[in-house]
């Protein structure tokens, strides 16, 4: 896995998938829009992995876990099945956006990735509308996942993958854009007030410098 937060970043411009691209062996790697990539629209507005890596490794416990709303632990298999569901359509996501990057010009290819992608908004919205249901007496799976993700932060796992995965149940995705990450909480509604948590990773690109 090339970075932490395969499957999860999105463009903060258009919405859409990001991914991480270099272009040369002494380029620095970055997270561009893939829209942008393919020259299908967007703004080419690339963020350097490995700050965007650091401030989630470096801050994200301190910053973004204790603003953790609560959750019934009685959804917690449905969420599960949910969220299950969600990783599996990320990672064809993925494939398909290697597929584009490769074949930049192809109408199938592109048409393949907009699917997945309207796919995974129709499976937010299903795990969005089951939320609803939620008791507020609870906090049990929410502060399971978030205890998880902590833990690793804190002893500063370096596998990937396995903080990739933790960071999937704590989170239905991460908006990069202009020097700040915005995670959005998996078990909160879009249209809530504390749906996004933002963290700052890059103060030149947030100062537009």
């Amino acid at each position: 896995m090339a970075h932490v937060l395969a499957g999860l970043a999105v463009c903060g411009l258009c919405g859409g998938t990001m991914t991480r691209v270099v272009k040369g062996k002494r380029s620095v790697p970055k997270l561009v829009c893939v829209a942008a990539k393919t020259g299908r629209g967007c703004r080419y507005l690339p963020a350097r992995v490995d700050q965007v890596e650091d401030a989630i490794m470096t801050h994200a416990l301190g910053h973004v876990l204790p603003h953790a709303p609560s959750l019934d632990a009685t959804v917690e298999a449905d969420l599960n099945r949910l969220d299950d569901a969600l990783g599996g359509l990320s990672d064809h996501i993925e494939k398909a956006v290697e597929a584009v990057l490769a074949n930049p010009k192809s109408p199938v290819i592109a048409k393949r990735l907009a699917s997945y992608e309207a796919a995974r908004e129709d499976l937010i919205k299903q795990r969005d509308a089951a939320l609803k249901l939620i008791d507020e007496r609870s906090e049990a799976v929410v502060a399971s996942r978030v205890a998880a993700l902590a833990n690793l932060l804190e002893s500063r796992c370096e596998d990937r993958p396995t903080l990739n995965a933790a960071l999937r149940r704590v989170f239905s995705g991460v908006v990069v854009h202009a020097g700040q990450l915005g995670f959005r909480w998996q078990h909160v509604p879009p249209d809530s007030g504390g749906a996004v948590t933002p963290l700052v990773f890059s103060f030149t690109a947030l100062c537009g410098e």
